[in-house]
């Protein structure tokens, strides 16, 4: 499966701007188990948004499902799709 992972985020969190984020993860097979191991950064938010993404984990749901460890007739979403997949996505909290 992808070593890699890229993609932009683009909106605003409590009425903040933020334009394009950039989102740059590195996959790498656990040596201890048959999992894998996703490191992930977000860059270009503005600082005061940090604690607000922390609730928006779920924006990384797409780099779990491209990159799962395939395990016998299992494939990842990255088999699935022939690499290429395009995800877009609103969520809006009342408040």
């Amino acid at each position: 499966g992808p070593q890699r992972a890229r993609g932009s985020v683009i909106g605003n969190i409590n009425d903040v701007e933020f334009g394009i984020a950039f989102l740059d993860a590195t996959i790498t097979d656990s040596p201890n188990s048959d999992t894998r191991i996703i490191q992930a950064k977000i860059t270009n938010v503005p600082r005061s948004l940090g604690p607000a993404m922390r609730k928006i984990i779920s924006i990384l749901n797409p780099i779990y499902w491209t990159t799962a460890k395939e395990i016998g007739e299992a494939v990842n979403g990255f088999t699935l799709t022939n690499a290429v997949f395009k995800r877009e996505t609103q969520v809006e909290f009342a408040t």
